[in-house]
């Protein structure tokens, strides 16, 4: 099916680990599996957020995404999916929130220009003022979570109150 429809990227894709050949050809291809774990939880995918599978779709080379589905029906902007999903999964820290933006902007449909200029802030982001409000909220986001991961692991709600307050600074 991936040949025949010539997929570019699979929405969701959180049992694409029940086919081991599946993921082996997913990793190979880099074929992008957009995540959106509250909605997973919302559609009973998952009974629990901390049930969830993204740290295994990671740590089996997929080039796993978070999004958000629907957020007025499912609840819950991109950050909102990342500060709820980083507290329920212990397993996943700063390389994880590091490797799941990196993926997000291989996996866009931007200029090749672009997504290497964007890499390039990840890797070494810049004053949060010169980015695009949107990049400078994602930057600053991951900056929390790996400081959150770093310091011990506070409440969702503490850290949701951290990032809102910050993110409404920049």
């Amino acid at each position: 099916a991936l040949d025949v429809l010539k997929v570019e990227r699979i929405d969701h894709g959180v049992r694409a680990l029940e086919d081991a050949d599946l993921v082996q050809r997913l990793a190979r291809d880099r074929v992008p599996l957009t995540v959106c774990p509250l909605s997973n939880v919302k559609l009973r995918v998952f009974d629990r957020l901390s049930d969830h599978n993204l740290g295994q779709l990671l740590a089996s080379g997929l080039v796993a995404t978070v999004n958000s589905d629907d957020p007025a029906y499912f609840g819950g902007y991109l950050h909102q999916n990342f500060v709820e999903t980083f507290a329920a999964l212990p397993a996943l820290q700063a390389p994880q929130a590091y490797t799941l933006a990196r993926n997000s902007i291989e996996a866009s449909f931007a200029e090749a220009s672009a997504k290497a200029r964007w890499i390039e802030q990840l890797q070494h982001p810049p004053a949060l003022e010169v980015l695009h409000p949107a990049a400078a909220r994602l930057v600053f986001s991951l900056r929390l979570i790996a400081i959150h991961a770093r310091a011990g692991r506070d409440s969702t709600a503490e850290l949701a109150l951290r990032l809102g307050s910050m993110t409404v600074a920049v």
